[in-house]
């Protein structure tokens, strides 16, 4: 009887040996260059909504969402589903502000909780560009209701990352001082006051001031639009410049306004009591 030895000396037998070692190293390549297979999130379908607990933020990749139609006009949207319900009424932010792609937001409302989508009220709509122009809205809510947010792609898009921010609406608080002061280089006031938020916003302030000086009116606006509040309170100031040159003393408040922005989404306009500002 021949050896193991002598088998593997034989030309035949080397190129059984080569032929099988090649196969299992294709084997083995194949199985490590496959890709995992992909799959849908979790929250694909609204059966399978993620519940929602204020103040709530997510992301997730909706590239490979699929299509769910649950009111005329989504049955090409590929979708991701979350599901609110709260103890109090009141006023509800959502956002997606900090996502990558062009997306659609929409709100549901289910008064009974065995409503099926076909049931549903839709509560409101908008589009949105990510970082830039998120989608958003604030809406006022019922306790104990069910809510349904949907995020689904814009008409043939493949999806991205999706950020979503579900929370109640900040607070702010403001003042206008009763003193401002005259700059007497250029004739401009100078106004000033305190802005407070439950968490920061972005605020956009105009105001808009009126002085009789002898018998001509003047008249000015200034504006900011960059001013930002937070918990702790802020002081803001701002320039307020005219044609003609304003003096001392009282100045109307003809009108005023704060726009505020909470997570890229405009949550209301506010208004100064209408009254006077001593320039000194």
């Amino acid at each position: 009887m021949r050896s193991h030895r002598g088998l593997m000396r034989s030309p035949a037998a080397r190129w059984a040996v080569l032929v099988a070692v090649g196969s299992l190293s294709a084997v083995m390549l194949t199985g490590v260059s496959a890709p995992a297979q992909a799959a849908a999130p979790s929250n694909d379908a609204w059966e399978n909504a993620i519940d929602v607990t204020l103040p709530f933020s997510t992301t997730v990749d909706t590239t490979e969402a699929t299509k769910d139609a649950v009111n005329p006009g989504t049955s090409s949207a590929h979708s991701v589903w979350y599901h609110i319900k709260l103890h109090h009424d009141g006023p509800l932010l959502v956002s997606t502000q900090g996502s990558n792609y062009e997306l659609v937001l929409r709100l549901y409302h289910a008064k009974n909780a065995t409503d099926t989508p076909d049931l549903w009220t839709r509560v409101g709509v908008d589009t949105g560009w990510g970082l830039r122009y998120p989608a958003g809205m604030v809406r006022q809510v019922k306790a104990g209701e069910n809510y349904y947010v949907m995020i689904s792609n814009h008409s043939d898009d493949n999806g991205g990352l999706a950020h979503l921010v579900v929370r109640r609406p900040a607070k702010i608080t403001y003042s206008l001082a009763k003193y401002g002061v005259l700059d007497r280089v250029d004739g401009s006031a100078v106004l000033h006051g305190t802005l407070q938020s439950t968490h920061p916003v972005k605020v956009g302030l105009l105001v808009t001031l009126r002085q009789l000086v002898g018998s001509m009116v003047v008249q000015g606006s200034g504006s900011n639009y960059n001013q930002k509040a937070s918990k702790t309170a802020v002081t803001w100031k701002l320039r307020v410049a005219a044609r003609h040159a304003f003096t001392t003393g009282p100045v109307r408040v003809v009108y005023s306004r704060l726009r505020v922005h909470d997570a890229g989404v405009q949550i209301g306009t506010f208004h100064f009591h209408r009254g006077t500002v001593t320039l000194r």
